[in-house]
């Protein structure tokens, strides 16, 4: 039923541990959380287990009724003569609907149960993680909903952290990447007599011979 966002990007002054310094480099190295007991981690992981035992849940309860319905059964027996097929039972499973702890479940002609998920903010401090819902998704109108308002970010001012790894070239700089992710590089300036045509980001072009430009130009 719920699916569940992670938890914010953790700075080195939210007092959860030293965060490596990851500027000029797309490697992270995650020491926020050396902290973390075997208890509190059970603590979370016995959370997510709740959350894989409802679908499981759900799952046989569906199969459940389908079956119920092949066989014609009723409060006193079923009909167990017939020989169920598996494209049988698939055919009942997609017909399905039934409420299960105050949610009606039933499957769309896709097969997907149209139930919506709920938007879960893992909330950290020191010792403890809380579960907050913040938004939700709803398939039938293909919309999320999120407040802002209850995400709290571990950045100076409460401020939205920038998710890039480095900030945007200037016009007539060419980007560099480093290592494997794209959203890693340097810039650097176009020399004279070169621009940097927007449509390439990673090469500076050649003027014409008749042509000239400075450094870091965006034209000739």
């Amino acid at each position: 039923k719920r699916l569940s966002f992670t938890n914010p990007r953790i700075m080195p002054d939210s007092g959860l541990g030293e965060n490596t310094d990851s500027r000029g480099s797309c490697d992270q190295a995650c020491s926020q959380f050396d902290w973390l007991s075997a208890k509190q981690l059970n603590s979370v992981l016995y959370r997510l287990e709740k959350r894989v035992s409802y679908n499981v849940y759900s799952a046989v309860y569906a199969i459940a009724h389908a079956l119920h319905n092949l066989l014609q059964c009723n409060a006193a027996q079923c009909d167990k003569t017939h020989r169920i097929l598996p494209w049988q039972l698939l055919s009942s499973l997609k017909t399905v609907k039934f409420n299960l702890h105050n949610h009606t479940l039933y499957f769309d002609e896709h097969g997907d149960p149209p139930t919506g998920y709920d938007i879960v903010l893992w909330d950290w401090t020191r010792i403890h993680v809380h579960f907050k819902i913040i938004g939700s998704y709803l398939p039938t109108a293909r919309q999320i909903n999120i407040d802002s308002s209850l995400i709290h970010w571990n950045w100076g001012d409460n401020l939205t952290p920038i998710s890039n790894c480095s900030a945007m070239c200037d016009p007539g700089q060419r980007k560099i990447e480093k290592g494997i992710y794209p959203c890693c590089f340097d810039c650097e300036d176009c020399p004279s007599g070169t621009f940097r045509n927007p449509s390439d980001p990673y090469h500076c072009m050649d003027c014409l011979w008749q042509q000239w430009s400075p450094p870091k130009s965006p034209l000739c």
